[in-house]
């Protein structure tokens, strides 16, 4: 595969100056335009809550420690909904080539905000299944201004159908299947979640229902999506190809009335702790739905509870409980129990210890960590200056938040 050129020395300019000069415009010449300015840069300092638009054109991409590079989801996007975007699960120090509209990648440093939820309880009642605006369910934050995209309905059930003989369409487990296919369900409309399936096991060379798992019930569909079964690839090359005929099995859809899909158009101002939502509807019979809000922390600092004893130099303190725990969740779906929403990365502190003790004093935040979900706990993991004696219980609580960061990009 080629890969596109870096610029160097003599090539183009890499960004415009934003077209200021001590914070005036030139006269005569519109900001935001590559070739009218000196002191062009392939750096990037994004506060907590900002985002830039990668511009037009094909960039060498290297997102700070504490950045996300994201990417609209084009499937998720129509008149009135926003959409979604998607987060590249990668690691800080890696680069990557993306091809830029000027609208459908960015960088984004949400430390300190709000990037998702747990549904905890559906609710019951709501009116009007959908999406958005459409089904008159609000979700406001306590704090940090975030903006939500509500859903109603239309999630996948867990029971795959085997329908009865004569029923249209009618299901079928196929033959000649030598592998597991792979399954892939219709889209919803767009702002809804994506609903996903696999198969766990053929019998006889044939799927049944019982062996289709649906792994993401999915949100905001109309009506109940078809289940289309791609052969594996290696049926082609199996002594006998297979399979002879094509399986066919049967979703419906459950959740009527029930909140199923919640995320954020606009993930607000940074935060020190975890907003509650809240949800109106448009019933006054509504029982209101209840969840939970996925935070992107970092860890800024600790305060200490107990300071320790005989604690020698190279005590670390590292966060543990960083994500929110799926067994609380309404759904089966990813999105909702934060699998997919941020990759959480532990923080890690280097102590300070004066006289055997942890003190808060010229704390070395080693890494601040990244997508930490709720306030986490911290672990104090000591080293002990004496084999005879044992230090006490150790106990700080993190301080969390956001925290600036600069990303490189770079012309290709």
């Amino acid at each position: 595969m080629a890969v596109p050129r870096i610029g160097g020395l003599g090539s183009a300019p890499v960004l415009p100056n934003p077209g200021l000069v001590n914070n005036a415009t030139v006269a005569g010449k519109p900001p935001f335009v590559a070739g009218y300015y000196s002191g062009f840069t392939n750096t990037i300092t994004l506060f907590p809550g900002e985002v830039y638009n990668i511009p037009p054109g094909t960039w060498y991409i290297t997102p700070g420690p504490y950045t996300f590079l994201q990417w609209l989801d084009p499937v998720t996007v129509t008149t009135g909904v926003t959409g979604l975007w998607r987060t590249k699960p990668t690691s800080a120090t890696r680069a990557d080539f993306v091809e830029s509209d000027g609208s459908n990648y960015r960088l984004a440093n949400m430390t300190g905000c709000a990037v998702g939820a747990v549904i905890t309880s559906g609710g019951a009642g709501y009116p009007t299944n959908g999406i958005g605006t459409a089904n008159g369910v609000t979700c406001a934050a306590s704090s940090g201004a975030s903006t939500w995209t509500t859903i109603v309905g239309g999630a996948v059930s867990l029971t795959v159908t085997s329908t009865t003989a004569g029923a249209s369409p009618a299901s079928t487990g196929g033959s000649g299947y030598n592998f597991p296919p792979i399954c892939v369900i219709d889209a919803p409309p767009a702002g809804g979640m994506q609903a996903t399936a696999y198969v766990t096991a053929l019998s006889a060379g044939t799927v049944v229902a019982a062996n289709v798992v649906i792994t993401n019930q999915g949100a905001g569909y109309s009506t109940a999506p078809n289940l289309t079964f791609l052969p594996d690839p290696r049926e082609a090359i199996s002594a006998t190809p297979g399979p002879t005929t094509q399986a066919l099995q049967i979703l419906t859809l459950t959740a009527t009335g029930q909140l199923t899909g919640l995320y954020p158009t606009n993930h607000g101002t940074v935060l020190t702790g975890v907003p509650t939502l809240t949800f109106a509807g448009t019933s006054a019979s509504t029982s209101a739905a209840t969840a939970t809000t996925i935070m992107n922390f970092c860890v800024t600092s600790y305060a200490i509870t107990s300071a320790g004893s005989t604690l020698g130099a190279g005590t670390v303190v590292v966060s543990v409980s960083n994500t929110i725990a799926a067994s609380v969740n309404f759904l089966t779906n990813p999105l909702h129990n934060g699998t997919g929403v941020t990759f959480p990365r532990p923080a890690r502190i280097m102590a300070t210890i004066t006289g055997g003790l942890i003190t808060t004093t010229s704390q070395v935040v080693e890494d601040a960590g990244l997508g930490i979900q709720q306030v986490p706990s911290t672990l104090v993991q000591p080293v002990i200056t004496s084999t005879t004696s044992v230090a006490p219980v150790t106990q700080v609580a993190p301080n969390v938040g956001g925290v600036v960061d600069t990303s490189l990009i770079q012309s290709s």
